[in-house]
């Protein structure tokens, strides 16, 4: 009897314990994330090779450490490429349609088996093109397919940039009618996946702006879980934004004071309260000399990611932002002319051989951040810190951990003095100092309850717990 009971206890531990860390991993909030390219490859369009096919991209996405990835399907209808039949199509090209679809469904399961978490963006036919309601309609029953089938498919972004008529040639109104009946398709088949609209090409610029605004009142916002921007900074530094008209009270808010002035209007417009989400799904810089967002210098580049992303996570625990996730754009170079700024986005190599600093730089972030879910704003306070060093605080509620992201915005080295957070001991707290550029780790010493730090034009990372 007694061996029995303890069987039966032990069981009933291990499922206690099973769902426990099932709750757990449900719990998690992953927020970085990369894009990826996976339509553009030599099977859909002859004139490019395979290095974004999900098979060669999936060990450096996992080195990486993100869960999250964006990956982008159009509704082509060229014979050569198409994936839709837009009426014209005979027998053999329809056959054709649905080998690539097959691959792509191939492609999709790489995600799903590493358990990822993809931001599948979808183009569909503006209303210019030839037949665009017959298009539209089957490519919406097959994205609804993809959806229904690959759990890694957990948010749709309705087109790309549409405020750019070279992106889409309609009107806002024709936005809303052509992606109305797509949306409602995709939540049919499967009603946890989140709906993300919008996708403008910046936070602050008016063009874009009034595009969205335009969009709202069409209606875009009834079948919307979510919205999506491109912030990019341009050549600008991560802490402003290179549209944003007013001044920054600090030197780490102009960039934040954009994101909640969107944030702002977007809930202006959200008159039935919808609990609404915020993604970042294209930002960076380009490695490359030229262009309007060229910097010149991958370990510019890189230092430039770790600030940009700072700010971004502090929007979330500091100001509440509901911002789900950022995706930097994107995983690799797009091809090899080093002064040519769409070349260099990339955290690798055109192919796949080199990484970038960018690559580690992030890598050792997100490996140092972690999960976001129990991150809580807390207050540093330096009694000695140059004019340009920013310093942010953030509590970690399921155990005893305060993370300090601290960097200098001017060209030389700063100083710090971090006093530690109410209700930490001194004679009991350790204090690490990560590097993010190198990946290393420092004990810092602590007395009279004061972390000395150097800060550089970088984020080095305080961990006090």
């Amino acid at each position: 009897m007694g061996t029995r009971y303890t069987a039966r206890l032990c069981a009933a531990l291990l499922f206690a314990l099973t769902a426990i860390s099932a709750q757990a991993a449900e719990q998690r909030a992953p927020f970085f994330g990369v894009a990826s390219h996976f339509l553009h490859n030599k099977y859909i369009y002859k004139e490019k090779d395979d290095s974004w096919l999900t098979t060669k991209t999936s060990p450096a996405v996992s080195d990486l450490g993100t869960e999250w990835v964006t990956e982008q399907i159009y509704a082509l209808t060229n014979k050569s490429r198409a994936l839709v039949d837009d009426g014209t199509l005979s027998d053999v090209d329809r056959a054709k349609i649905e080998e690539r679809r097959r691959l792509i469904d191939q492609w999709l399961a790489v995600h799903d088996q590493k358990k990822r978490k993809v931001l599948l963006t979808i183009l569909a036919a503006a209303p210019k093109a030839r037949n665009f309601e017959q298009i539209n309609h089957d490519f919406g029953q097959w994205i609804a397919q993809l959806v229904h089938k690959h759990p890694s498919i957990v948010a749709v972004q309705l087109h790309n940039e549409p405020n750019l008529r070279s992106f889409w040639p309609g009107s806002p109104q024709d936005y809303v009618d052509i992606y109305r009946p797509i949306a409602l398709e995709i939540k049919r088949v499967n009603p946890n996946v989140d709906i993300t609209v919008g996708a403008i090409s910046s936070l602050s610029w008016d063009k874009g702006r009034d595009w969205f605004r335009s969009a709202m009142r069409a209606g875009i916002l009834d079948f919307a879980d979510g919205v999506s921007v491109h912030p990019y900074n341009l050549k600008v530094t991560p802490e402003q934004d290179p549209h944003l008209s007013i001044a920054a009270t600090s030197p780490n808010t102009q960039l934040g004071q954009a994101i909640a002035s969107f944030w702002g209007e977007v809930q202006s417009f959200n008159q039935a309260h919808k609990p609404l989400k915020l993604y970042f799904t294209e930002l960076g810089y380009s490695s490359a000399p030229n262009g309007i967002a060229g910097i010149g210098d991958e370990t510019l580049q890189a230092k430039y990611l770790t600030r940009l992303m700072a700010v971004y996570l502090d929007a979330r625990v500091r100001q509440k932002i509901p911002l789900e996730a950022v995706f930097w754009y994107d995983l690799k170079n797009d091809g090899e002319k080093a002064a040519n700024q769409e070349d260099n986005f990339g955290l690798v190599s055109a192919d796949l051989q080199r990484k970038k600093p960018a690559f580690f730089a992030y890598k050792n972030l997100i490996s140092a951040i972690g999960d976001v879910s129990d991150l809580n704003a807390v207050d540093v306070t330096s009694q000695k810190a140059d004019a340009d060093t920013i310093l942010m605080g953030w509590q970690r509620s399921s155990k005893r951990q305060v993370i300090v992201p601290f960097w200098t915005t001017g060209q030389s080295e700063g100083e710090a003095s971090v006093k530690l957070p109410a209700g930490f001991d001194q004679s009991s707290v350790k204090a690490t100092v990560i590097d993010l550029m190198s990946g290393q780790g420092a004990a810092v010493p602590i007395a009279s309850g004061i972390a000395n730090v150097k800060s550089k034009d970088y984020v080095q990372v305080l961990l006090i717990q």
